[in-house]
């Protein structure tokens, strides 16, 4: 068997991972975020059942949370700003394609009351032309700052939010470990649109999937899903493409948000 197959095929071991056990897991190699700069980060927690899931999102107004599809579970209660206050939840809305239905991994949260946290902005028309130009984006959550000997996730959590800069990397061999996969899941990816981040020191978990992916205070993209879910720092990670003009007009259509 090839070194190329052979990866490969420990790429998709990592994609098919329970849901249940990825979603406890955390960020690794993150650093204390400075203060002020992400207080639109909001920290999503749910039961499902016995099973306790988290994530993250980012205020995009005062009352609504841009987050990821896969985080709606029951009981969803959204913790806001950096005193982490607990906010109830309204309204849920996840991205669905007219005519087929399919489903891709962005939703939408409405908080009951408003905030008057600084939302996160998005980039501009022009800003978002240049997307596949960005060498590096930044990713946050709070997240294991450790990895073992042999990069298995660490299982820490610090009480600060963390945050780390990512290199931008090709998709390519992502995309091609889902097109060999026969996991519905993973097949569901392909027709959805995301970018990739890989680094050797940091790296994403489903644990914090659906915060921002930020660069230059913007954010270009939701933490959606790793390519390896048991170790760090040996696959891309990938992130939900706000940039997408279709992604962009549903958040107008659903938020009534002019800004975008």
């Amino acid at each position: 068997m090839g070194g190329m197959t052979r990866l490969l095929l420990l790429l998709c071991a990592g994609v098919t991972a329970s849901t249940a056990v990825d979603l406890q897991k955390r960020i690794v190699g993150g650093r204390p975020c400075p203060k002020k700069t992400r207080d639109y980060h909001v920290y999503v927690e749910g039961f499902d059942g016995t099973v306790h899931f988290m994530c993250g999102g980012s205020l995009i107004s005062d009352r609504w949370i841009l987050t990821a599809a896969h985080c709606l579970k029951r009981d969803v209660t959204a913790y806001v700003g950096p005193g982490l206050i607990k906010m109830d939840i309204i309204q849920h809305e996840t991205f669905k394609e007219n005519g087929n239905g399919n489903e891709h991994d962005l939703m939408l949260l409405k908080l009951r009351d408003s905030t008057q946290i600084q939302p996160v902005k998005f980039p501009t028309t022009a800003e978002c032309a240049k997307r596949t130009k960005l060498q590096t984006v930044e990713i946050a959550g709070y997240a294991s700052k450790f990895k073992g000997p042999n990069n298995e996730r660490g299982d820490d959590r610090p009480q600060t939010l963390q945050c780390a800069d990512i290199p931008v990397v090709s998709c390519e061999t992502s995309r091609k470990c889902l097109q060999d996969s026969l996991h519905p899941d993973d097949l569901s990816r392909l027709y959805q649109r995301w970018f990739c981040g890989q680094s050797d020191t940091v790296d994403i978990s489903l644990g914090d999937s659906g915060g921002g992916v930020v660069h230059g205070s913007k954010i270009y993209g939701v933490n959606s899903f790793t390519m390896n879910g048991t170790h760090a720092c040996v696959a891309p990670a990938a992130f939900m493409d706000v940039c997408q003009p279709r992604y962009k007009d549903w958040i107008r259509r659903m938020t009534g948000l002019r800004t975008i």
